[in-house]
């Protein structure tokens, strides 16, 4: 049987994601996954379905080497959050125990990753650094503009980094506050208005577009941003 890669690995997740999403049924993902990427039909079944069960705390019996396992867990964490995650590890810790009852192996490296996890968690919930993003853009769009102005980083400013499970920039919420009160709740694209208000703050719904990637060495400044609705936000990246 052929290795399974971290290609397949992807490739899988992304079918499962589209499962979820009711594009394809579990029987379509898995099809494809053995035609289109040479998984045995049995183990793509299985890669499919892992996804749900994760994300339910269910415990699942077909392993995943640690690669794979941990692709899953980072993408859960992506996708669904904290809670997410917390499930998935829970069933990634029953399927180590379900293992370890059949009189196989206790699986430590797969539990050294789960530990990994769950420390990451541990540690993100006493960061006090860790500002609710929403609320501080609310706060910087509700000044005056001549005071947010005096806020805003100067040209070639680019944020710092923090880790937590993987490297992610720390974006100035005064450049996204001064994007979203220059466009005015239209989208400075195509110029339609922004789809809804946010629950979370009553600002419209416009996503802070950088011209230049933060990933690429883009500034995070005013100039190097600009407010899209997000369907152009979405063209921006995958058109």
């Amino acid at each position: 049987m052929p290795k399974i890669g971290i290609s397949e690995v992807k490739a899988a997740y992304s079918l499962a994601t589209q499962v979820a999403r009711g594009k394809l049924t579990d029987l379509e993902a898995a099809t494809e996954l053995h035609n289109n990427h040479g998984m045995n039909f049995s183990s793509a079944w299985a890669y499919v379905r892992k996804r749900r069960e994760m994300l339910a705390g269910e415990r699942y019996t077909r392993t995943m080497n640690i690669a794979a396992t941990r692709y899953f867990l980072e993408q859960i964490l992506a996708d669904e959050g904290q809670n997410g995650l917390t499930n998935a590890l829970a069933s990634v810790r029953r399927h180590a125990a379900y293992y370890s009852e059949q009189g196989k192996s206790s699986l430590p490296s797969i539990i050294g990753l789960v530990e990994e996890f769950e420390d990451a968690l541990k540690s993100d919930d006493n960061t006090d650094g860790v500002v609710n993003w929403d609320e501080s853009i609310l706060k910087s769009y509700l000044l005056s503009e001549k005071a947010r102005k005096r806020k805003l980083p100067p040209t070639g400013h680019k944020p710092h980094k923090t880790t937590v499970m993987t490297v992610q920039f720390v974006r100035n919420a005064h450049v996204v506050a001064a994007r979203l009160h220059h466009a005015g709740g239209f989208c400075e694209d195509c110029g339609k208005a922004a789809p809804f208000l946010r629950k979370s703050n009553g600002l419209p719904f416009l996503e802070v577009h950088h011209n230049v990637t933060l990933a690429g060495g883009g500034e995070d400044t005013f100039e190097n941003a600009i407010a899209l609705c997000p369907n152009c936000h979405r063209r921006c990246h995958f058109g």
